[in-house]
């Protein structure tokens, strides 16, 4: 059943890329990223992380052909979420360049859209990834430990302002 998802994304991608070829909208190019993102995370499940590499390679290159068209928080977001995802299929010093693009841009977000607490979300899982390539290949064990206890205390606080919101209560 999982490579029939993965089929039906790839199905997907490649009627997103008719269309922006066809009409030239952007949005053609955003159901494009959106069906290779989510291959990507049906290949994880299948095991495929270099296939899975590879689509969120993809989906983060079409996330910055449209970034252009479309500057907003939003699409910053978008960006940053992609580069965190290949650097969670990427080996441990590549993912760290990742996060080195992708956690300031994600704090930028978060800036402009204070209250939006999946933002908090976003960037405490950012640092975790972080914290734990810095343990991985032994570089800086203190500043991944305060990643790790950064991403703590923003899953904290979010779950604490957000008594309602099941998955912020499943993250903490």
């Amino acid at each position: 059943l999982l490579q029939q998802a993965v089929d039906v994304c790839e199905s997907n991608a490649k009627a997103g890329h008719t269309y922006y070829e066809t009409t030239g909208d952007a949005r053609g190019l955003k159901v494009k990223q959106n069906a290779k993102a989510e291959m990507a995370n049906q290949l994880v499940a299948l095991n495929d992380i270099e296939g899975a590499r590879l689509a969120r390679a993809e989906a983060l290159s079409f996330i910055e052909e449209y970034a252009p068209t479309d500057p907003s928080p939003n699409t910053d977001r978008s960006i940053a979420v992609a580069i965190f995802n290949l650097a969670d299929v990427s080996s441990p010093q590549e993912a760290m360049q990742l996060l080195a693009r992708a956690i300031p841009l994600q704090r930028a977000v978060i800036k402009a859209q204070p209250d939006y607490s999946r933002r908090l979300r976003d960037l405490a899982f950012m640092l975790a990834l972080r914290g734990s390539m810095h343990m991985v290949i032994n570089t800086d064990i203190e500043t991944g430990l305060d990643d790790i206890a950064e991403s703590a205390s923003l899953m904290t606080r979010r779950a604490i302002n957000n008594p309602r919101e099941r998955n912020a209560q499943n993250d903490f």
